[in-house]
């Protein structure tokens, strides 16, 4: 960041930077810098600002829109198959035995090339109705309405890996660090318990809540987006960013979740 250009405090990461240059602190708004003090804006209106990406930002965007699909798909022994086949596929035809190699392979697939896909899609598809928005227009405007899906997907990993811990706790207070449970668990002298019924129930519940709400907000984003650009410019294919992005977890949690 470079305070010169810095025109408001939406990018603030909280540095204290601007504290360093002022000889007093003041909580009140001051019309020669940014103001640093903490304001609610309400749930995602941020988000609804529209403001477009920068093209680090669309990158930093696009690798984890394809992290969090590694994410979420790598819970289950299915989907985690069927994420690795292609990288695998393309490992086996080369003939490739070098893990370093092997391993660039599978993140240029898995961080790059299917999300590069994925958010071709809508734009191919809006060149084929002779829609005039540019790729670079596209890509820094809608590329927002991934952001919502992502953080949604990146709050279910977390809700997974949190409750995964349950049935744990029971020996937390015996032994803080956790060394002798260890040992006494590969020892088998400690079972571990499955994590109760009713909770794996709220717990699909809540993951299958929280997509749908991402899912919710990448639609209404791209409906203001649409409004913003106009009739000539908006881009109707763009819905299927919320349909197909949002689907590749939604559907993966349905199925997993419920019908197992």
């Amino acid at each position: 960041m470079y305070p010169a250009t810095i025109t408001d405090n939406s990018n603030c990461i909280l540095c204290a930077g601007c504290l360093k240059t002022c000889n007093e602190y003041r909580s009140e708004t001051i019309t020669n810098r940014p103001n640093p003090e903490i304001r609610y804006i309400g749930f995602a209106n941020d988000l609804f600002q529209l403001k477009p990406l920068k093209i680090a930002e669309m990158v930093f965007v696009l690798v984890v829109s394809g992290f969090v699909i590694s994410e979420i798909w790598s819970e289950w022994k299915i989907t985690n198959s069927y994420l690795s086949y292609l990288s695998g596929l393309v490992i086996k035809l080369l003939s490739i035995e070098n893990e370093l190699v092997a391993g660039l392979i599978k993140g240029t697939v898995l961080f790059g090339i299917i999300p590069m896909v994925i958010w071709a899609i809508p734009w191919l598809i809006s060149k084929l109705t002779k829609t005039s928005i540019k790729i670079k227009d596209y890509l820094l405007n809608y590329g927002i309405a991934f952001i919502p899906i992502i953080a949604a997907a990146h709050l279910d990993k977390a809700i997974l890996k949190t409750t995964s811990r349950i049935p744990y706790f029971n020996h937390l207070l015996d032994d803080i660090t956790g060394l002798t449970t260890a040992q006494r668990i590969i020892d088998k002298e400690i079972i571990i318990q499955q994590t109760p019924f009713w909770i794996n129930i709220g717990i699909s519940i809540l993951m299958t809540v929280i997509i749908g709400v991402g899912i919710f907000l990448s639609a209404k984003v791209i409906v203001l987006q649409n409004k913003k650009q106009g009739l000539k410019k908006s881009v109707k294919s763009a819905y299927l960013i919320p349909v197909l992005y949002g689907s590749i977890f939604l559907i993966m949690i349905l199925i997993w979740r419920w019908n197992n």
